[in-house]
């Protein structure tokens, strides 16, 4: 250490400009520094998990959503209709900005005067104006699950525009460009702004307005702490001076490397000051306590600096190794915060033993205290204080390392208790943008952050597509997930509005006929890849805890692992084997079980609903081929079928319809009766008086008498399943 200090000493004028130069490179590079406030830059490229949400960004045309809510007393008002459009018009002019939806600019499923209407539900060429209309059009949208609760609340107070952000795009410029584009519309409604990217941008400017509070805040008290400690200009600035040169340095290197400033790494400086200026302080201490003997200043340092350069070197490397320890971390936020702050450790220490004791070989005490100054100060009140504080110490070991081991025992049995829970946007106070803007999205719309369900499949086929809508389905009873939606949805839809029936069609051909329909839709991109064979369920998290989303996430993983049917064959009924038509059947019914229950669990707000009760009930129910009917139900059978022909209903004669009621109640005890096995009963039953038989005539009674037993049957099914509940 002494070779070393005679080199310091020597060469201090080469030194101090060495440094200086050196600073001012890295001060010309600070300009580059950029920050990055973009959550998902944070994790490795080479996680699966980041590969595959990476891929589905590039297909589906970006995955993160940027949110604008239109609030207002009623958002079907035409003023509000009007900021909507202009508001969706405006963010769809922002190249970013792969596609827009909101109340304006959404597709429409719709019964229309030709039949299926696939259009948009609000024309933007002619906006509503007048009250009927206005109304009719409220009704109609809080009527449709497609809209009502997904791009505006269930009580028209606040409608979405949800603008998707291509895939690498800078998702914080994009946000600001949005809210520049909205500012310069200056609607008259409460607006509010959601989503990843709009969260990032609150992010960017809580780091600016952090490391310009900071860095100042902890300026000032190490300048103060200084002050009252050498009493010196000296011994104020050139601690000072040192750090603050290492910080510079660290931040340049940052620059140089093109490493981003973080939500992590804005500490950096704060941290770089507040424990680098610790080897600043040690040598001016020492510096300040030797006696100015044979050699002048000079001599001084060196024997200031071989004293204490070795003690802060040590302490340099053992805070330095602690914070080289992050670049262990998974997350590069982490990684880049530890191995840079490392380094500013490394550059204050190198300060410390080179800069600082050469500026103090080259420059003269001034009002620097003496040793014998330093002695007399044995009694300011610090060095009191510390005397008895020693002299308390050392009188008690025993019980102060006692007292110590029993906390560190506490401790060890305290670390099972410890919470891994982070929820980021509560680290925000309750009053800032980000936080209120996510309390609405919660209350109107179960949250801003989407989650979503990557399926692999032929999507045109009814089997991949009822699995896609059934996993949807389920989705919708995962606490903290609301509003799934996929293009099985869509599928759905169209049936309905054709066929009078919410589901997926059974057959290829009948999928085939409703996606022919949806050929050229925008909306498609965000949901189906162009060969129909990837697609997305997409819905809404309630907020990013931990524990919220790590629960949400294995409840759908034990669903896929043990519920979803990868192994379907279509079957035709009747047909086949008895065997397989039993088991097609049984399939069939837990199919319709798994569906009635999961909306029954979604639409049970209360918790006070025994779902498995409710499945118990509705398992008798769907058990068609095993009900066999009471005598009490024989007997309501048979007056149903002789109603038939009393009330003038049939078309062919019977000879007693009392007696071909009790001969087909028999057939239909067990299972309903097919339309042939009926018209050969029929066919029996009839009055040799009565006029030619008409084949037609006879069709049709036997059609309309199996329609009468099958209700029957299934009155008779929901009655038992009802005194069950």
């Amino acid at each position: 250490m002494h070779q070393f200090a005679n080199l310091v000493v020597r060469f201090r004028v080469h030194v101090i400009v060495g440094t200086l130069l050196i600073s001012a490179l890295f001060v010309s590079l600070l300009p580059r520094l950029q920050l990055d406030s973009d959550i998902l830059n944070y994790f490795p490229d080479s996680d699966p998990v980041v590969r595959l949400f990476d891929a589905v960004g590039a297909q589906f045309a970006g995955n993160s959503l940027a949110i604008i809510a239109v609030e207002a007393e009623d958002v079907f008002a035409a003023p509000a209709i009007r900021t909507i459009h202009e508001i969706t018009e405006k963010v769809k002019q922002i190249p970013e900005i792969s596609h827009v939806t909101s109340l304006t600019d959404v597709l429409d499923i719709r019964s229309g005067e030709w039949g299926l209407e696939i259009g948009r539900l609000i024309d933007k060429y002619q906006l509503p104006t007048e009250t009927d209309e206005l109304a009719d059009l409220r009704t109609y949208v809080l009527g449709r699950d497609l809209h009502s609760g997904r791009i505006v609340s269930e009580d028209g107070t606040v409608a979405l525009v949800i603008a998707r952000v291509r895939e690498g795009a800078n998702r914080p410029a994009v946000a600001a460009r949005m809210a520049e584009a909205v500012h310069e519309i200056d609607p008259p409604q409460t607006l509010y702004y959601a989503g990843t990217p709009f969260q990032m941008l609150d992010i960017q400017r809580m780091i600016v307005r952090d490391i310009k509070y900071l860095i100042p805040l902890v300026v000032v008290m190490l300048v103060l702490v200084l002050a009252v400690a050498f009493r010196s200009l000296l011994g104020v600035v050139l601690p000072l001076v040192t750090v603050l040169l290492s910080t510079v340095w660290s931040l340049g290197v940052m620059a140089l490397v093109g490493i981003p400033i973080t939500i992590i790494s804005n500490i950096t400086p704060v941290v770089l000051i507040a424990v680098g200026s610790a080897y600043g302080i040690h040598l001016v201490s020492r510096v300040f306590e030797e006696p100015v003997a044979g050699g002048g200043r000079p001599a001084l340092i060196r024997r200031a600096l071989t004293g204490v350069g070795l003690p802060i070197m040590l302490a340099a490397l053992t805070t330095l190794a602690g914070f080289l320890s992050f670049t262990g971390s998974y997350l590069r936020i982490i990684k880049y915060f530890g191995f840079f702050t490392a380094l500013g450790v490394f550059f204050a220490m190198l300060l410390a033993t080179t800069f600082l004791p050469a500026v103090l070989a080259l420059v003269r005490q001034g009002g620097a205290r003496t040793r014998t100054q330093v002695q007399h100060s044995k009694s300011d009140f610090v060095t009191r204080a510390m005397d008895r504080l020693g002299a308390f110490v050392l009188r008690r070991e025993r019980w102060i390392l006692g007292a110590a081991l029993a906390v560190v025992v506490l401790s060890i049995f305290g670390l099972p208790r410890l919470s891994r829970e982070v929820d980021m946007l509560r680290y925000f106070p309750s009053s800032s943008s980000i936080r209120i803007a996510e309390t609405v999205m919660e209350e109107k719309f179960g949250g801003s952050i989407p989650i979503q369900v990557s399926v692999h499949g032929d999507l045109r086929d009814p089997l991949v597509l009822k699995e896609m809508w059934r996993l949807q389905k389920f989705m919708e009873t995962v606490q903290g997930v609301y509003k799934p939606q996929s293009v099985a949805d869509l599928i759905a839809e169209m049936n309905y509005v054709m066929n009078g029936r919410f589901t997926i069609p059974d057959t290829p051909e009948e999928v085939g006929n409703l996606w022919f329909f949806l050929e050229g839709e925008e909306t498609l991109e965000q949901l189906v890849d162009q060969d129909r064979s990837w697609g997305l369920i997409q819905a809404n998290l309630a907020s990013v805890n931990t524990s919220l989303v790590r629960n949400a996430a294995d409840d759908l993983d034990a669903y896929i692992e043990a519920r979803l049917d990868r192994g379907l064959v279509a079957v035709e009924l009747p047909g086949g084997t008895p065997t397989v038509g039993e088991l097609a059947r049984e399939v069939q019914r837990d199919r319709v079980l798994d569906l009635m229950c999961g909306d029954l669990a979604r639409l049970d707000t209360t918790g006070a609903l025994d779902i498995d009760r409710v499945a118990d009930a509705i398992s008798i129910y769907l058990a068609d081929a095993h009900f066999r009917l009471l005598p009490a139900e024989r007997s309501t059978l048979e007056q149903r079928i002789t109603s038939y022909f009393s009330d003038d209903l049939a078309q062919t004669v019977v000879k007693s319809p009392p007696e071909f009621a009790v001969v087909l109640t028999d057939a239909a005890a067990v299972a309903t009766p097919t339309v042939e096995q009926i018209a050969a009963v029929l066919r029996g039953h009839l009055n040799p008086g009565a006029d030619a038989l008409d084949p037609l005539a006879l069709a049709d009674d036997a059609a309309a008498i199996e329609a009468r037993i099958r209700a029957a049957r299934g009155d008779f099914r929901a009655d038992r399943a009802r005194q069950m509940t």
